[in-house]
């Protein structure tokens, strides 16, 4: 199986940013803020003051070429898929603290197989606020309407039901950050949601995804020292919960789980933020 991008344009804020948000979890890096942005911007489109905000809107225009759009061993299907991804990122030029919202589209046209087209939305909502000089908390939502793939293990091809599963997703996320000294400490939470929508067989007879429906929540802390500008060795341990609303239909099978993850190694940045780099063997 192999994709192939043949065509991609973009227009109005060529550059912006895209559907990202902060990494809830306690990790080496984060995700790009509004005030990392500004000290790294290099866009050609400075973006369109509103108030204390700038808007970022782009619209990119791809075509891509697939050769086996169900990844199947046998009786590949190619097809070319036409996507508009529209987008609007609205972020704070505040001296202190940060707010961003961010909004988009990824509509999905193929040219011959029309009942895998999809249009998947998203909007965010993300923030900083600057505690001290050294602390900082931070948090965000989401909701995304999204689907699955064909060629996703596990999800149903084409010879079991008429169309890609939707579903929808919520998150959260709350933490904070702080600096003491050489220690570098950054604790939080995050809580994602999962809801499956119900499909059809190819004889038009409904498949239902309760079962689906489940919960993720996952608390964490990273422990880091910097033992030069551009060294910091760090500990870093997170539990990792789920939960499902209802039990597979016919079966008293328990599928709820709870687990941790622990990791140690050594972030690495050099001069410029050119290279960045860590080490983190798995615990």
């Amino acid at each position: 199986m192999g994709r192939k991008l043949i065509l991609a344009l973009a227009a109005l804020g060529a550059g912006s940013t895209a559907h990202v948000h902060a990494a809830p979890e306690p990790a080496p890096s984060a995700a790009p803020t509004s005030a990392t942005l500004k000290k790294t911007d290099t866009r050609e489109f400075p973006g369109l003051p509103i108030g204390t905000f700038v808007a970022l809107p782009q619209v990119v225009l791809s075509a891509t070429r697939d050769d086996n759009i169900y990844a199947q061993r046998t009786d590949e299907t190619e097809d070319t898929i036409f996507t508009l991804s529209p987008s609007l990122v609205l972020q704070s030029d505040w001296d202190r603290h940060e707010l961003s919202v961010d909004l988009g589209a990824d509509l999905d046209r193929y040219q011959d197989a029309d009942s895998e087209d999809v249009e998947d939305f998203w909007l965010g909502l993300d923030g900083t606020r600057e505690v001290t000089e050294h602390t900082r908390v931070f948090g965000g939502l989401r909701h995304t309407r999204d689907h699955e793939d064909r060629y996703v293990p596990g999800a149903a091809g084409p010879e079991l039901q008429r169309e890609p599963t939707r579903y929808e997703h919520d998150e959260a996320y709350l933490g904070a950050a702080s600096e003491i000294g050489r220690l570098r400490l950054r604790g939080g939470g995050t809580y994602d949601r999962y809801d499956y929508y119900s499909a059809r067989t190819l004889a038009g007879a409904r498949i239902d995804n309760a079962d689906r429906k489940h919960d993720l929540s996952s608390l964490g802390l990273r422990v880091g020292y910097a033992l030069t500008p551009n060294h910091e060795p760090f500990l870093q341990y997170a539990t990792d919960r789920r939960r499902y609303t209802n039990d597979i239909a016919g079966t008293t099978f328990n599928r709820d789980s709870d687990g941790y993850r622990a990791a140690i190694g050594l972030r690495v940045t050099y001069p410029q933020q050119r290279f960045a780099g860590k080490y983190s063997p798995a615990c």
